[in-house]
């Protein structure tokens, strides 16, 4: 038993009784300088449970500072932990020592000594002291693992302030666009060692345009942008900037250059007259930091940026897959980004959708083709066909025509006679001289046409078929984007109204058909004029009294299918001089087959129904009207429809810096004066000016006006006449497109932009200090508006900044105010 005792009692001892106290080393002794102290972390000693601190009254602790440095004589403190043995405890501190001075009525309680604030310094500038320690060098107590020799913390002394590299290199080499604002040019990384001394500023860098074509023409301005510690470039801290660099120039700054690596980029601003093919390029010659000149030690400045965007060249070897590097010179697809061309004798083939700007077809023996297959072609520029070159689709292609910096009409080639789905979205419109078939391969969502803006015009004879009733109903136009031509449509019985997109001379007017007797679908062909209908002369008055409209009317045949029920769509502006009242009242349908010069326009005899609510107003005609091939208008059977005033022409062109505008009529009964109404939006109209009328005149009348404050981009001038009882009328819109001179008032930068960085659009423009309102909006290629916003008033002077998360991608950026609407490319990379 005492034997297993025994063995107990040195177990339990081994377990226990630890033979060192434990020395917690004060920290931040590793970048000391000359000219201040540094207040180091605390120095612990703790009590393990054998007798590390002996017992006795004011025993002492030394420690001292190595050579080359010096403590703050009198800063710091000590402490202890309390109701246990050490009782009390006292420091005093010298510019060489730190003496420690305890009493201990007993040993082994776990004591813990504290020493606090100590701050300490290198004793001179030069020569660096080399790195040592606090020890212990003295003292009369006996403590376990702190004798003489023990280290209680580490001190280095930094160096002085001073650029221990600066390098600079290309970081981006893709092309620019004219006009374009923020682009990357040089990365600048500068790098600060020591911590002594002064503070280091950069306060002049000096670059030169070398390297560049023409870089008075092309450069508008370069600025100096600061990012920090980051090595990503942003656009967030502008140090400076120079107007129209050409050769040597210097951006001053005063940016603090904190430790290790600080990183600068220079940019260009590009002029919008900057020449294609071109390229910006130019060097670091030095930075000024302190008075002190510091030269770049790696240069890696390769390259340059070429202004335009690419041109990608089909590889001259057969073609291939138009996603494949191979089919492609250089290795490199056609992007939204870049102009493609397809050389004579190569076939590129779409596997999966593609986009590009300007696309060439060659001409030559085969020429340049392109198979869409079962794929989407997204075409933002222009479109140039050589013969033989073509375009060739199937049923199953899609197309879409997206818009980039004002392009031109697109043309169809004649390869494209069938799509499953066809986009416009181009202001200029597109054309063709063929059938084109969208009913063969209806998608599943119905969709075939997409209306977002500009005009489909199908050229006489030819027509746009969607004879299928899987099309879906109702196809959204606007007085911006319509067909111009004759649709072919499937309408299925008992399904409501199936409409017509028609349109013509910026109207979209739309044709509705339905069937609710007879067989289960029909065929329908309907075009829409927006001109003074055939046999105007000759009108059915005991039944339409109030006349017909002198200024558009459809053409509907019915090819298959029993007698249907019609709608003829109008907008509240057509009959402005009515009251809804009397439009309600007095509308009618009226159609003429025109089978003789002579023949009347008159009313069918079934049912009407007027609907003069909403945004779709209608003329309806009951189900089984005959006549099923005739020209239709709308006519009134109480209130004359024909305006006050026949109007033969109203228009607007800029001249330098005016639009001058012009009316002709050739008539005017009780007129009283006009007056022109001006918008940049064709929302919110403002008085231009009034006008004299004459009265009453059957004499041909020219009116002319001067805008001499248009807006920049786009116009709307709506034509309003008041009679002497001041009833008025307005007419339909005229748009005029007004080019500054300078279009460099709006700005986008970063452009581009990575995705969820904020987007900056500075307005600036010297006749304009303040917006009445602005509405920025972002669309993407599809024309899905992703974001939009409405600023009441806004000052140029500020920035507006857009925070939007997008993929990478092209998109437009619309702005409208009560001054101008512009669009403008932004590409996220």
């Amino acid at each position: 038993m005492r034997r297993f005792l025994y063995i107990l009692s040195l177990f339990l001892s081994s377990i226990f009784a630890q033979s060192a106290i434990t020395i917690t080393q004060a920290t931040g002794g590793g970048a000391l300088c000359s000219d201040a102290y540094t207040t180091l972390g605390d120095i612990k000693l703790t009590e393990n449970n054998s007798k590390d601190f002996n017992a006795g009254t004011n025993v002492t602790l030394i420690l001292s500072v190595p050579a080359g440095y010096v403590f703050n004589p009198g800063v710091g403190s000590v402490s202890y932990t309390a109701a246990r043995n050490i009782t009390s405890a006292s420091i005093g501190i010298t510019s060489t020592t730190i003496t420690i001075t305890y009493t201990a009525a007993a040993e082994n309680k776990a004591d813990i000594l504290t020493i606090s604030g100590i701050q300490v310094k290198a004793s001179a500038a030069l020569p660096i002291a080399a790195t040592a320690n606090i020890t212990r060098t003295a003292g009369t107590g006996t403590i376990d693992g702190g004798g003489v020799g023990a280290i209680f913390g580490a001190l280095t002394q930094s160096d002085n302030r001073y650029v221990n590299n600066l390098r600079i290199e290309h970081k981006n080499l893709s092309n620019v666009i004219a006009g374009s604002v923020d682009n990357e040019l040089i990365y600048i990384r500068v790098r600060m060692l020591g911590a002594c001394g002064s503070a280091l500023y950069a306060t002049a860098f000096n670059f030169t345009t070398t390297g560049s074509t023409d870089p008075s023409n092309d450069i508008l301005k370069a600025k100096l942008y600061y990012t920090g510690s980051s090595s990503v470039f942003a656009t967030t801290n502008l140090l400076g900037t120079y107007d129209s660099p050409n050769g040597a120039f210097t951006i001053n700054c005063n940016q603090l250059l904190p430790f290790n690596y600080s990183y600068f980029w220079l940019v260009y601003d590009l002029t919008s007259g900057a020449t294609d093919l071109n390229v910006v390029d130019g060097t670091l010659e030095n930075i000024v930091v302190n008075a002190v000149t510091h030269s770049p030690d790696v240069s890696l400045l390769a390259g340059a940026r070429t202004i335009g965007i690419p041109l990608i060249t089909s590889n001259g070897t057969g073609g291939g897959d138009w996603n494949n590097p191979a089919s492609w010179i250089g290795g490199i697809i056609p992007t939204m980004a870049s102009n493609a061309r397809i050389l004579d004798g190569d076939v590129i083939n779409l596997t999966a959708d593609a986009e590009c700007v300007d696309l060439t077809l060659d001409g030559g023996t085969i020429g340049g083709i392109l198979n869409l297959a079962s794929s989407e072609l997204i075409i933002w520029g222009n479109l140039t066909t050589n013969s033989p070159g073509n375009i060739n689709s199937t049923c199953n292609s899609s197309l879409s025509i997206q818009d980039i910096s004002g392009k031109s009409k697109f043309i169809f080639p004649s390869g494209i006679q069938k799509l499953k789905k066809f986009t416009i979205n181009r202001f200029a419109g597109a054309s063709t001289t063929q059938d084109l078939d969208l009913d063969d391969c209806v998608p599943a969502d119905s969709i075939v046409l997409v209306l977002n803006n500009g005009v489909l015009t199908i050229s006489s004879g030819s027509k746009l078929l969607m004879n299928s009733i899987a099309i879906q109903k109702e196809i959204p136009c606007s007085d911006d984007s319509y067909i111009n031509g004759i649709i072919s449509r499937e309408v299925l019985k008992n399904t409501g109204f199936t409409l017509f997109p028609v349109g013509d001379g910026g109207m979209c007017r739309m044709f509705g058909v339905n069937h609710v007797s007879g067989g289960s679908t029909g065929i329908h062909e309907v075009q829409y004029f927006n001109r003074k209908p055939p046999n105007y002369d000759y009108i059915d008055l005991t039944n339409l009294p109030g006349g017909i409209s002198d200024t558009f009317y459809w053409y509907h045949s019915q090819i298959a299918g029993p007698n249907p029920g019609r709608r003829l769509y109008y907008k509240s502006t057509d009959f402005t001089h009515l009251t809804t009242g009397e439009r309600v009242t007095d509308l009618r349908m009226a159609n003429n087959k025109v089978s003789t010069p002579t023949e009347q326009w008159s009313m069918p005899n079934t049912g009407i129904n007027v609907n003069d609510i909403g945004e779709e107003r209608y003329v309806q005609l009951a189900e089984n009207a005959a006549n099923p091939t005739a020209y239709w208008t709308i006519g009134s059977a109480g209130v004359p429809i024909v305006l006050p005033v026949e109007l033969i022409d109203f228009s607007g062109q800029q001249e330098g810096n005016i639009i001058k505008l012009k009316f002709k009529t050739a008539t005017e009964i009780n007129n009283d004066y006009f007056s022109i109404l001006k918008s940049s939006d064709a929302k919110h109209y403002e008085l231009l000016s009034k006008i004299k009328g004459h009265g009453n005149s059957n004499m041909l009348n020219t009116y002319l006006e001067i805008d001499s404050s248009p807006f920049v981009s786009a116009n709307y001038y709506i034509l309003k006449q008041t009679d002497y009882d001041g009833k008025t009328i307005e007419y339909s819109p005229i748009f005029v497109n007004f080019t500054k001179s300078n279009n460099d008032f709006v700005n986008i930068y970063p452009n581009p932009a990575k995705s969820n960085e904020t987007i900056n659009v500075l307005i600036s423009d010297s006749d304009i200090d303040i917006l009445d309102y602005l509405f920025v909006s972002i669309i993407d290629l599809r024309g899905n508006e992703l974001y939009k916003k409405y600023y009441s008033s806004f000052d140029l002077g500020n920035v507006l900044k857009i925070k939007i998360d997008l993929k990478p991608e092209l998109y437009i950026l619309n702005i409208k105010t009560n001054k101008f609407s512009i669009a403008k490319p932004i590409v996220i990379k």
